[in-house]
């Protein structure tokens, strides 16, 4: 599902927002215009007016705000972004032409960045902290993990670095007071939200969450960063490829050594493995150009940094690839949602 959104249309419009004025030594006079608050459904989306009222930029979290929630939601951005458009450009009073709500349909505008998520079904609620702890400990530092500011998950850098990883506990997240998902729900289904939170509750405690944001250099490279490079099927596809290029929990442990000295051909690569395993320095035996070029040989092929990362003690208990294979991942709208219309955009 598509989990937030930073697009940016072209219309003509009266500058809004805070203004700075910055003079230059030369005595030229520079106005930025600062980015405003709108809320929809009780749900803050940032809003910036650009280049002297031509162009808008829109970031927030879609499903949050046209579904009060994003525990589940569609991959489908052409609804999103045509209803998005629609409700931001009334929320400012600004009037849009019928030639310009049609380019926009067409996916005629630019795309900033973008996230997708997934869940992947586990068996018990206990075990996505498992999962989360998991990946800290076995994934290269390569990938730079790191836990979350708030909430119970990780963080990881894709091996291309041009994009971002994140596994989390939504459960958790959802339940938290401080992220006002009830505010949101009550704005979008009134009295029914009690009801509507406990399901959604339930729901996400099956999961764990696996979050891919786009950044602008990515989708630039990729030609994604056009509203009409994108589809359902292509929001899937390139969560699954990127998924696919994630080495997670690659690190082996000490046990498993002779097995992974095995299954190396080339015998000098497998001399630089041996030495890493062992604890030495790998700069202390080669040049700086050798260890380079090994250093890359040994990530390209096991996914370990034999500068920064150490083998563990022990094996893992927990086989990552069988968790986020993409015939585990869940797609569509729980069957229970069809009695709450308004919480799953269709």
């Amino acid at each position: 599902m598509i989990d937030l959104l930073s697009i940016t249309i072209e219309i003509n419009h009266k500058p809004f927002g805070s203004i700075r004025e910055k003079k230059a030594e030369d005595g030229e006079v520079k106005i930025k215009q600062f980015t405003k608050t709108l809320y929809i459904n009780e749900v803050p989306l940032l809003v910036t007016s650009l280049n002297d009222g031509t162009r808008i930029n829109i970031r927030c979290s879609p499903l949050k705000v046209l579904q009060g929630h994003n525990v589940f939601g569609t991959n489908n951005i052409k609804i999103l972004w045509h209803r998005l458009i629609s409700e931001v450009l009334d929320g400012l009073d600004i009037k849009p032409t019928a030639m310009q709500l049609n380019n926009w349909t067409k996916g005629k505008f630019d795309i900033d960045e973008i996230h997708i998520t997934h869940r992947f079904t586990v068996k018990k609620y206990q075990m996505v902290r498992k999962l989360i702890s998991h990946i800290r400990r076995y994934t290269s530092e390569a990938l730079a993990p790191s836990p979350l500011t708030k909430g119970i998950g990780v963080k990881l850098r894709a091996p291309h670095g041009k994009a971002q990883w994140i596994f989390y506990d939504k459960h958790q997240e959802f339940g938290d007071k401080r992220t006002k998902e009830r505010k949101y729900l009550y704005a979008v289904v009134g009295k029914a939200a009690a009801t509507a939170e406990r399901r959604l509750s339930q729901l996400a405690s099956k999961s764990v969450r696996a979050e891919l944001k786009l950044s602008k250099r990515y989708l630039r490279a990729q030609g994604l960063n056009r509203g009409s490079a994108w589809t359902t099927s292509k929001a899937v596809e390139v969560f699954t490829q990127e998924l696919g290029l994630l080495p997670l929990g690659k690190i082996p442990a000490l046990p498993e050594m002779d097995e992974l000295y095995a299954e190396i051909a080339d015998p000098k690569l497998r001399t630089i493995v041996i030495l890493w395993a062992n604890g030495e320095d790998i700069a202390d035996h080669y040049a700086p150009s050798t260890t380079r070029k090994y250093r890359k040989a040994v990530m390209d092929q096991l996914g370990i940094d034999i500068l920064k990362d150490q083998p563990v003690l022990e094996s893992a208990s927990i086989n990552l690839s069988d968790i986020f294979d993409p015939s585990n991942m869940l797609a569509g709208f729980p069957k229970w949602a069809r009695k709450y219309p308004e919480l799953a955009l269709r």
